[in-house]
């Protein structure tokens, strides 16, 4: 079993995506057993994109990678439920499509969500946006 199972819903934006997974499979290095599942609602409508996601997605991250395109849009709610059904990994994150992370954001979370004497109940997000 994964210790991370990533969920990343898609809906087009191909370009943004690229970004997020070459983000995603540099800055989890330190956390070789994860898994990424990519749910895409815009499949029946981008399937080129969806063609090159499930390329890509396969050259960085190998059998670790899934993609799941869907049969409809199913919103953003419906593609993070469908992602959390595929999961299998012990802990589930859900990523949006339009974000890059830093290195080692992964690990330093998941020591965080297992420390005996310290665990939070919860974890968010700290959005940093760029200048301007």
């Amino acid at each position: 079993m994964p210790t991370a199972s990533i969920v990343i819903p898609l809906y087009g934006q191909w370009p943004l995506t690229e970004a997020c997974l070459r983000s995603l499979a540099v800055s989890t290095l330190d956390v070789p057993d994860l898994e990424v599942l990519a749910v895409d609602n815009g499949a029946a409508v981008f399937p080129a994109e969806g063609a090159a996601c499930a390329a890509l997605g396969r050259a960085l991250f190998g059998a670790r990678f899934r993609y799941l395109p869907q049969p409809e849009n199913r919103n953003f709610a419906g593609a993070c439920n469908a992602g959390a059904r595929a999961a299998s990994g012990r802990w589930v994150c859900f990523l949006n499509n339009d974000t890059t992370q830093e290195p080692g954001w992964l690990g330093r979370l998941l020591t965080a969500l297992t420390d005996p004497d310290d665990a939070p109940d919860a974890v968010g997000p700290l959005l940093l946006y760029p200048p301007g």
